[in-house]
């Protein structure tokens, strides 16, 4: 099998059978034969799109950890407290992996993530070779895995319910910004088309 015929072959992810890649139009799926698990999905101005996606977050990544999420009012004294606040408090209670954890997934990694994305997309737009650009779309990859910000929402739903019988809880701000960010991420990962990348990026690096 030469390189040409690799080139065109997936794997799937499920069962491992090679599948020849075939032309699928927006909004269709290559699916496994064997198993019926989806083999790739081509997206429409995946690009263009990913690079709105990650400006969009970066712009709400800010407001997001500094703004207020939520305001508690008890006994007429009134507490806001936003990302950061919550990883100092935690570093000064002596929780320091905890805070670092809580940092890192929920403010550095998904900044870094971003950032990586909009480097990515900028290069592709703008017909740029840096030779790092297929490490870079790789370390993507590895750092997604670490943005737990659905998780860090969760938490804060949980601990508001909970403490509504105490005091009084009004969503902030930095609330809504952080609602706004995870959709953002959630919005990028939808509409990226590895496939499109991996060829844009091969294309810059043997033209």
């Amino acid at each position: 099998m030469n390189s040409m015929q690799i080139e065109e072959m997936v794997a799937c992810h499920e069962c491992d059978l090679l599948v020849k890649k075939r032309p699928v139009a927006y909004g269709e799926k290559g699916c496994c034969p064997r198993c019926g698990n989806k083999l790739y999905e081509p997206k429409k101005d995946s690009v263009s799109r990913c690079m709105a996606m990650a400006m969009s977050g970066l712009i709400l990544i800010i407001p997001a950890n500094f703004l207020p999420l939520v305001t508690m009012e008890l006994l007429g004294r009134t507490e806001e407290d936003t990302l950061i606040s919550g990883v100092l408090a935690l570093y000064r209670e002596d929780y320091w992996f905890v805070a670092l954890i809580v940092f890192m997934a929920g403010s550095f990694v998904p900044f870094l993530k971003l950032l990586l994305m909009l480097f990515v997309t900028i290069c592709l737009k703008m017909n740029l070779r840096p030779r790092s650009l297929p490490w870079l779309f790789r370390f993507y990859h590895e750092v997604d895995t670490w943005g737990m910000l659905e998780v860090y929402l969760l938490a804060i739903l949980i601990a508001a319910v909970k403490l509504l019988d105490l005091a009084e809880i009004l969503p902030g701000v930095g609330l809504y910004c952080f609602v706004g960010l995870l959709l953002t991420t959630i919005l990028l990962s939808v509409n990226l088309d590895e496939a499109q990348f991996w060829k844009m990026i091969e294309d810059d690096k043997n033209g």
